[in-house]
């Protein structure tokens, strides 16, 4: 049995700022941006914008645009790094939200978690729902990666930018990729990534004597 992603939206934020122009106030060759890291605009979030907006945003178009049936869904797993609630998931936002838009409450009995983790909690959400849909080959599922990344003026970091989110339909037989259950896990505790929710130093988390070992490594 084929299982893997059946349908897809995303939704971005509609404030863009060419590269070439950041390229050009930080004097860094936009060739280095454009061609090198394929990046040709900054997208930036408006004021009333954030990670739950744009999940709710592509997860709408989703329903829409696939006219799913809500009571078939029987899970809605998030992938972030940019949650707005320490402890309540950007998912049980998402299920409020679709319940208020389309004037149902077929989604209480549909199962909502995120995923923490920089760059691969869209791809855990994904893997969990697969392995799901694999087990109930008759109950769909639908995986939202949303982010907010935002990074200090003038640091290395800054010029990749960027707010949005994407929906996938999960699903048996599914029209556009499927995917073998063949998977390899390698993992390693780092600091080469640091975005805390408050205001606090990775030094004040590790110490100087960790700093220094983290630096020279």
């Amino acid at each position: 049995m084929k299982v893997g992603i059946d349908a897809i939206t995303f939704d971005v934020a509609k404030l863009h700022l060419p590269i070439k122009t950041l390229a050009n106030a930080r004097n860094i060759e936009a060739e280095k941006l454009e061609k090198g890291l394929g990046l040709l605009k900054m997208t930036l979030p408006d004021t009333y914008q954030d990670t739950v907006v744009f999940g709710a945003n592509a997860l709408t178009k989703l329903i829409l645009d696939n006219n799913i049936n809500l009571n078939e869904i029987a899970r809605i797993y998030v992938g972030t790094e940019s949650a707005i609630d320490s402890s309540k998931p950007i998912a049980s936002f998402l299920t409020t939200l679709m319940e208020q838009k389309f004037g149902t409450n077929f989604l209480s009995e549909c199962d909502v978690v995120d995923f923490t983790f920089a760059c691969i909690g869209g791809v855990d959400a994904l893997q969990n729902c697969i392995d799901f849909i694999r087990l109930n080959p008759t109950k769909k599922a639908i995986v939202v990666t949303t982010d907010f990344a935002k990074y200090d003026l003038n640091s290395t970091g800054e010029y990749t930018q960027g707010a949005g989110a994407v929906a996938m339909l999960v699903t048996s037989n599914p029209r556009i990729i499927a995917f073998e259950n063949h998977w390899a896990t390698s993992t390693k505790g780092v600091f080469d990534f640091f975005k805390p929710y408050r205001s606090i130093t990775k030094e004040a988390i590790l110490g100087k004597t960790q700093m220094k070992i983290g630096s020279i490594i």
